[in-house]
């Protein structure tokens, strides 16, 4: 009888007290993808600011991202899967605006591609010094600035 009465009391507990998962980030379908792409940009930073310097050879340039571009999407993901397969199991595509932080100018719109191994255990991370995943740089297109 006493097991009853504090399971009963614990069911109205939980269904009386409000929960507050809407406080936290609560996205619709396209929020998500954008929460998504920051994080991969954040995941990506270090890599596409070596792939960038090593491009135009020197230090002196910084990346943009413009999310309000109707033109092309700032990140792209493929997975590999059966009938489509790709030299790694996940090509993300970076599209970024390359400026001259000592000229102050924008000098190129440009197209990165990395060929991503995910890191599936702590182990392979330790030895890897990456926790979330492995990439090479596949390709690099440059493109003039848009106006």
């Amino acid at each position: 009888m006493k097991k009853l009465l504090v399971l009963c009391g614990l069911s109205l507990l939980i269904w009386t007290h409000p929960v507050s998962a809407k406080e936290t980030s609560s996205y619709d379908v396209k929020g998500m993808e954008k929460a998504i792409d920051h994080m991969i940009v954040d995941q990506f930073q270090d890599e596409l600011q070596d792939a960038v310097a090593d491009f135009y050879k020197r230090d002196s340039v910084e990346l943009q991202y413009d999310w309000k571009e109707q033109r092309y999407d700032v990140v792209e993901l493929e997975q590999s899967k059966d009938g489509h397969k790709l030299q790694y199991p996940y090509v993300v595509t970076f599209n970024v605006l390359v400026y001259d932080s000592k000229k102050k100018e924008r000098i190129g719109t440009d197209t990165l591609t990395f060929g991503v191994v995910p890191v599936t255990s702590k182990e392979t991370a330790k030895k890897q010094g990456k926790m979330f995943s492995v990439a090479k740089l596949l390709n690099y297109r440059h493109g003039e600035p848009i106006k």
